[in-house]
C-alpha cells in the first residue's frame, strides 16, 4: 500500500476510483519494471480487499478492481524453470490422483499455492462471498505454510506470499464436499 498504491492514488477519492484508473495503475506498475504476477496477485488483490470493505459497508455500489471484464497485464511471461502441465496432463493426474488427496491436488491447481500452503490451510481463512451479480467470490487468506522438515505451522516463505488468493466459482461444489467429508470424519471418531 505504501510504496505502490498511496503513491499513484493518494489524491483520488476512493468512490472516484474505476476500472480504467485500475488498468492505469497496472500498466504504470508493469511500466516500471514491476512482476505483472505480482501486480496481479499481492497488488491488486490488496487494492480489491479495500474496494470489498467499501462496498460491503455500501459506500461503494461495485469494487473496480474485481470483476469482468480482467485487466491486461501484457503478455504472458515465460516460465523461468520448469513448465507448466498441459490440460490433458492435468486431467490424467487428476484421474490417478486417489480420492483422499483429489481435493488438495484441485485446489493447488485452481490456486498456484505450494504444497505446504495447502497442507496449512484452514476453514476460517476461506470467505465465500457474493458480487454484485449473485456470483460467488472464493477468497483464502494465505497465513502459514507447513514446514515440512519440522512438521509445524510457520510463516510463508516470503512476505508476498501471505495474501489473498481469489478462486473461480467451480472450485465450490470441491469445497463442500470436502467439508462434508471432514465433517463426516470428525463425527465418526468422536
Amino acid at each position: 500500500i505504501r510504496l505502490h498504491l498511496n503513491p499513484f492514488f493518494r489524491n483520488k477519492p476512493i468512490a472516484s476510483i474505476r476500472r480504467h484508473d485500475v488498468q492505469v495503475f497496472i500498466d504504470a506498475q508493469i511500466a516500471s519494471g514491476q512482476n505483472p504476477n505480482t501486480v496481479r496477485s499481492v497488488t491488486i488483490a490488496t487494492l480489491s480487499s479495500i474496494f470489498s470493505r467499501y462496498v460491503g459497508e455500501e459506500l461503494l455500489p461495485r469494487n473496480p478492481a474485481s470483476g469482468r471484464p480482467f485487466f491486461d497485464y501484457g503478455p504472458k511471461q515465460k516460465i523461468k524453470d520448469g513448465r507448466a502441465l498441459s490440460t490433458s496432463e492435468v486431467e490424467l493426474l487428476l484421474q490417478h490422483t486417489p480420492a483422499a488427496l483429489w481435493p488438495i491436488f484441485v485446489w493447488m491447481i485452481y490456486s498456484g499455492m505450494r504444497i505446504g500452503e495447502v497442507l496449512a490451510m484452514t476453514w476460517d481463512q476461506l470467505d465465500i462471498e457474493k458480487d454484485e451479480e449473485g456470483q460467488p467470490i472464493v477468497r483464502y487468506s494465505v497465513e502459514h505454510t507447513l514446514d515440512h522438515r519440522l512438521h509445524n505451522l510457520t510463516a510463508p516463505k516470503t512476505e508476498s506470499s501471505i495474501a489473498d488468493i481469489y478462486l473461480p466459482p467451480e472450485i465450490l461444489p470441491i469445497i463442500e464436499a470436502q467439508r462434508t467429508q471432514v465433517a463426516e470424519a470428525r463425527l465418526k471418531v468422536g
